[in-house]
């Protein structure tokens, strides 16, 4: 069975207007002209659905195929929120672990399906690949622009690690009151 509803824009042929069609175990509504479908409730849009099938909720004019102009909740253990490509996830955020762990924040993002950067909030927070910096963009693995505890003037401008021969790790500090301060360990 179908219900069709029409008016003086949309023409009177069976494939116009709107129609609400039962189909076997399947319900259907369907807007056959080239228009938005709106949900409404206290005479307010809360959900469009445009023409071109992009969806918005809180908005009548999504740009994109889901855009929530608002807050999102995602009640539940071993719930997660996931972004991806045709072809990788790039960015998951997901509650870790079993029992009272699951209550952990867990974060990656992804470089072709390979996490290079995780934060949790109950363990250990890597960053695999590429340079890090702290108040300045990177040009070295670890890059801060803050000045070091216990100096005054100026900030540390870079902190670089070099494999020293037969030394181990080499700590540069350049910048600041310490500008030609190396520590070796």
């Amino acid at each position: 069975p179908v219900l069709q509803l029409i008016n003086s824009t949309t023409g009177s042929a069976d494939s116009d207007g709107f129609l609400l069609t039962q189909s076997g175990l399947d319900s259907y509504l369907e807007n056959t002209e080239a228009g938005n479908m709106y949900f409404r409730t206290s005479a307010t849009n809360r959900i469009a659905i445009n023409s071109g099938g992009s969806v918005g909720m809180g908005t009548v004019s999504p740009s994109y195929e889901l855009e929530v102009a608002g807050s999102i909740s995602n009640y539940g253990d071993g719930k997660l929120i996931r972004l991806r490509s045709s072809d990788y996830i790039i960015a998951q955020i997901e509650n870790k672990g079993t029992g009272v762990d699951l209550d952990k924040g867990y974060f990656r993002l992804f470089d072709t399906g390979v996490a290079k950067v995780v934060l949790d909030s109950a363990g250990s927070s890597s960053f695999l690949g590429g340079n890090v910096g702290i108040g300045v963009s990177p040009s070295t693995r670890l890059h801060v622009s803050y000045p070091a505890v216990g100096q005054s003037g100026s900030a540390v401008t870079s902190i670089t690690t070099t494999q020293a021969t037969n030394l181990g790790v080499k700590l540069s500090f350049t910048g600041g009151d310490n500008s030609n301060g190396n520590i070796i360990g």
